[in-house]
């Protein structure tokens, strides 16, 4: 088993998000934030640049923004939103 080098934290904006996301999606949602605490830089699919810097992951029609402190190791989940309004 890999060893968690990193602490996940959700933001309120994430938290909501998640409410809305189909329960289909939440077993990718976990297994991201497994994935996560090991190397968050290898799940990235896209670096973000602009009013939202950080990351982004695709999961379905939706996408997961996060930021990743390198000093502290922390990953902030920011957004979890469908793809149409991901990067308002």
């Amino acid at each position: 088993m890999n060893e968690k080098l990193y602490q996940v934290t959700r933001e309120n904006s994430f938290v909501k998000g998640l409410t809305k996301m189909p329960e289909i999606y939440h077993p990718a949602i976990e297994e991201l934030i497994g994935q996560l605490e090991v190397n968050p830089f290898t799940v990235a699919e896209k670096n973000l640049s602009g009013v939202h810097k950080g990351y982004i992951k695709r999961i379905g029609g939706w996408r997961v923004i996060y930021i990743v402190d390198k000093n502290s190791k922390i990953v902030k989940l920011v957004k979890v939103a469908p793809r149409k309004n991901a990067y308002k």
